[in-house]
């Protein structure tokens, strides 16, 4: 999806994707060519060699008006607190010139799940991993909250959002995945190396049954389209 947004934008001195919450990685290493701009609150172990990371609060990002014509922002809202949701989502309208990725977990049952996810660890002694304790922090963040807050954020910079919603993991494979994660490390590569192959294939999850959204903002000057919000 990153790719195809990034083939509308023509290539500058400066970089044209922002991963805010990249973590050790985030998307470069599926972006091989592509220049990225990454921040985090925690230094990078060892960043891609096409990914330069600054230490920065993804609620004050240092960076100034419409930078990067794409901004994404993976699996970083459900750890933030909904007050500081909203001024992580207020930071990325702002610094989006064109199209604003944001991927989450969603919803009661996608935190229920990760809490099973967390008693099974805890169940065979073993120390479960440290993104599943802290999805246990807050509530996890719902569609019309998103979508709300990035258009409210749109609107007070003086432009208009058109956004899309795709569901991605189905909570049906990822529970098969993450039983196998839980027996053993090969047992974990070869469900992931199953299901990859035959994902084509497998139903698209819906509200109810996908773990998590992708939501997808064109921004535009206001004048230039209405604001408009697809939920298919």
């Amino acid at each position: 999806m990153l790719r195809s947004l990034l083939a509308n934008v023509p290539y500058g001195t400066s970089a044209r994707l922002l991963d805010a919450g990249c973590g050790d990685s985030g998307v470069a290493p599926f972006l091989r060519g592509e220049h990225i701009v990454g921040v985090d609150l925690k230094p990078l172990r060892t960043p891609s060699a096409n990914l330069t990371v600054r230490c920065a609060d993804i609620r004050e990002l240092p960076f100034r008006d419409q930078t990067f014509p794409v901004v994404s922002c993976i699996d970083v809202l459900e750890h933030m607190s909904p007050t500081d949701r909203k001024l992580a989502i207020a930071e990325l309208v702002r610094v989006t010139e064109r199209h604003l990725v944001i991927a989450c977990p969603h919803g009661k049952r996608a935190r229920e799940f990760d809490s099973q996810f967390l008693r099974a660890c805890q169940g065979t002694g073993d120390l479960p991993p440290s993104w599943v304790v802290e999805h246990q922090t807050y509530p996890y963040p719902d569609v019309s909250s998103i979508q709300n807050t990035l258009l409210a954020c749109t609107a007070a910079t003086g432009r208009a959002a058109k956004t899309s919603l795709l569901y991605s993991e189905p909570m049906a494979i990822a529970q098969i995945v993450r039983r196998a994660a839980i027996r053993s490390r090969l047992s974990y590569y070869a469900a992931n190396f199953f299901f990859g192959a035959v994902y084509p294939m497998i139903p698209a999850p819906d509200a109810e049954t996908s773990y998590r959204i992708i939501l997808v903002a064109e921004i535009h000057p206001a004048n230039h389209h209405r604001s408009h919000a697809s939920l298919t």
